[in-house]
């Protein structure tokens, strides 16, 4: 008898982390993490240009809803993908990698948007924190 016990993961893992993967299956979760990443984004200059110079408002308050919403769905993407990465054996620093680069994929075109850049350190976290889980 063995006293190891079965610890379940911190982060669970949809059912699309468990499918085998070509590269080509990578390119629907990589658009996932940049459309989300983009909406972030978005979602952050819209909540700065409101909140500049004006107290709280019910605008304001719908555009902070909305981030977080907006953030969640960025972290369950990065999660997912950063799983499956480490299902496939890529090392970490290879899935740090494909993480930034599908963040890089949001900003518009002529340059990097200061909010994308913002985001990038919380999809970095998420990306570790959810490889490491999937272990």
């Amino acid at each position: 008898m063995s006293d190891v016990q079965h610890v379940p993961p911190a982060v669970a893992i949809p059912d699309l982390v468990a499918r085998p993967t070509a590269a080509d299956d990578l390119a629907p979760l990589t658009s996932r993490v940049r459309d989300a990443a983009a909406r972030v984004a978005t979602v952050a200059e819209q909540a700065h240009a409101l909140t500049r110079g004006h107290p709280a408002s019910d605008a304001g308050d719908a555009t902070h809803a909305e981030l977080t919403t907006a953030r969640g769905h960025l972290h369950d993407a990065v999660g997912v993908l950063a799983a499956r990465l480490r299902r496939d054996g890529l090392p970490p620093q290879r899935m740090l990698v494909v993480v930034k680069d599908a963040v890089r994929a949001a900003a518009p075109a002529g340059g990097e948007a200061l909010a994308v850049r913002d985001v990038m350190g919380d999809a970095v976290r998420w990306g570790i924190a959810a490889y490491f889980a999937a272990a």
